[in-house]
């Protein structure tokens, strides 16, 4: 067997790679979105409905805590201002 001979690729100079790098974006010629989307979580698909178990009953009594549930897709920050607007 004859002995391989390794080749190495040629590295491209520092100036090329940051050309490349400082490339500025080419400006598109229409917009991405044609209409920006609308909140499809308003504050009545936000909150769902109270919770009536026991134990729910029993924080609304000893820690005048009211219970909800909520969409999963909703974050704290949505449901905060939904219980506001209600």
């Amino acid at each position: 067997m004859a002995p391989k001979a390794k080749k190495e690729a040629p590295a491209p100079p520092k100036a090329e790679a940051k050309a490349k790098a400082l490339k500025a974006k080419k400006a598109s010629k229409y917009p991405q979105k044609s209409i920006p989307r609308r909140n499809k979580l308003d504050q009545y698909a936000i909150i769902k409905f109270p919770l009536t178990t026991k134990s729910a009953m029993k924080k609304i009594q000893d820690n005048n805590t009211l219970v909800f549930i909520v969409d999963v897709k909703a974050n704290k920050h949505q449901i905060k201002q939904a219980v506001k607007k209600l």
